[in-house]
């Protein structure tokens, strides 16, 4: 166990920031009444184990607070409350804070493990803070009840461990004897059953005896079998010598069989070479006259090819042209796009701040949907709840209530499913006009790259005549 070692308290009660160090044995707090002597008490109280609890104790003009407690180990314990946070820090030399948070009315193990100073359980529903007490605490033990007090020595001295162990000593021995009364009773039960059965020691001999037999005629049964397979196999083995030697009488003269083979196998070689030569030279005839006949049509190739030439150049021509006309119609009909995209999109001319004023406006409405939408799944789940609730509670009295909040419950997912669907279309909107927006300024760009094209391979202004180079046409786009 540790001990403390100094004590700050920040707006606890009507200490606005006050310090105080503590020596190793009696320390006395004096001054006058209602100057905060309790307070500083209920301080360290409030940090070791979380009492009192709520937020009674805060100073009225201050909006956190905070008790620090240093033990003699250098070990600091923060207990921080505000409006918003309800934690303890642990503060150890060379090592991170230690922040805890969410830990409901118990104090955290970790807490209790870095200042040991633990409370005295005394059972399950009861236990002593011995180490800080109240103002008007009586002396240890005293203003409890005679039957607490022998909890609290006992359970101080160690003896509730010889309690509990005659506790469960005794149930141990009752449920041995009771386990030795029914196992007695079964044996007295399975005798009685067994006694019709005395005659089955001579019948168990005489049945070995019986199989004892059985194994021995089993036995030659199997030598029996194995006799008949080597039977049928020698029999097979006599009838395939028979026909292997039918085979070697009639493979008496197959040395003059292979000799005659080769020979044949030799001219069937040498009858398809011949066949190839001779196709071979039909080819090379079918050639040579393909060949006289490409030669006398080719004899004026000369003026063909100049013809050709001639011919390509003017279908280069005609299709440049033709590209020529196909886009000035396109621009055409772009130019008049553009003019109806301009008319429609004269939303665009707005200022920067206006185009910033109206994106909040969406941003917050796509928040206040989301929440919307989180609504809804809550909706949702207690709609889930209530169905089950409807089904357990079908044969009650208030099962038509039940169904009118069920309705109501209905109604308002319904409405919560309608704000969800414009939720998506928004968003859905949000996405195709920026997809429109960016894909116009591509379109704007692209004819105005077009229309400087135009403006300088025709050389001159089509309002005033007067002549244009790229720096005139950017300083009139401009």
């Amino acid at each position: 166990m540790n001990w403390i070692k100094e004590v700050r308290l920040e707006n606890f009660q009507s200490h606005l920031d006050t310090s105080m160090e503590f020596s190793n044995g009696l320390n006395v707090i004096v001054g006058q009444s209602d100057s905060g002597k309790t307070a500083i008490l209920r301080g360290i109280r409030w940090v070791l184990f979380n009492q009192p609890r709520g937020t009674d104790f805060m100073r009225v003009s201050g909006d956190f607070v905070r008790v620090t407690l240093t033990f003699t180990n250098e070990v600091s314990i923060v207990r921080e409350r505000t409006t918003s946070k309800n934690r303890y820090i642990i503060k150890t030399i060379g090592n991170e804070d230690l922040v805890l948070e969410g830990f409901g009315t118990h104090v955290p193990q970790e807490v209790l493990d870095a200042h040991q100073i633990y409370p005295l359980r005394i059972d399950r529903d009861m236990e002593l803070l011995l180490n800080v007490s109240q103002q008007l605490d009586g002396p240890f033990l005293l203003e409890q009840t005679a039957s607490v007090r022998a909890k609290t020595i006992g359970r101080i001295s160690g003896a509730h461990y010889i309690d509990m162990a005659v506790r469960d000593t005794t149930k141990d021995v009752a449920r041995l004897q009771q386990q030795t009364r029914h196992v007695e009773n079964e044996v007295e039960i399975l005798k009685e059953k067994i006694e019709p059965y005395h005659f089955l020691d001579d019948a168990c001999s005489k049945l070995e005896s019986c199989e004892q037999k059985y194994q021995q005629l089993k036995q030659k049964d199997e030598k029996l079998s194995k006799l008949e397979l080597l039977k049928r196999y020698l029999k097979e083995l006599s009838i395939n010598k028979e026909a292997v030697e039918r085979h070697l009488t009639i493979l008496q003269g197959i040395e003059e069989w292979e000799r005659n083979l080769e020979r044949l196998q030799f001219i069937d070689e040498k009858k398809r070479s011949y066949q190839m030569k001779q196709t071979q030279i039909a080819e090379m005839k079918r050639t040579i006259n393909t060949c006289k006949i490409w030669i006398e049509k080719t004899n004026g190739a000369d003026q063909a090819k100049k013809s050709v030439t001639t011919i390509i150049q003017k279908y280069n021509q005609l299709n440049q042209l033709k590209q020529l006309y196909e886009t000035n119609s396109r621009l055409s009909s772009s130019l008049v796009d553009a003019r109806t995209i301009i008319d429609k999109t004269s939303f665009a001319t707005m200022t920067e701040e206006q185009k910033v004023q109206k994106l909040l406006e969406h941003v917050k409405s796509v928040i206040e949907l989301r929440r919307l939408d989180e609504s809804f799944k809550f909706l949702n789940q207690q709609f889930i709840k209530i169905q089950n609730s409807k089904v357990r509670l079908e044969k009650t009295d208030l099962s038509e209530e039940k169904y009118q909040e069920l309705l109501s419950s209905i109604e308002r997912l319904k409405s919560y499913k309608v704000l969800k669907d414009k939720l998506v279309d928004v968003k859905k909107r949000l996405m195709d006009g920026a997809t429109f927006v960016s894909g116009k300024k591509q379109e704007e760009l692209q004819f105005r790259a077009d229309y400087e094209k135009r403006l300088l391979e025709k050389g001159q202004c089509p309002t005033c005549g007067g002549q244009l180079n790229s720096t005139v046409i950017k300083q009139l786009l401009s």
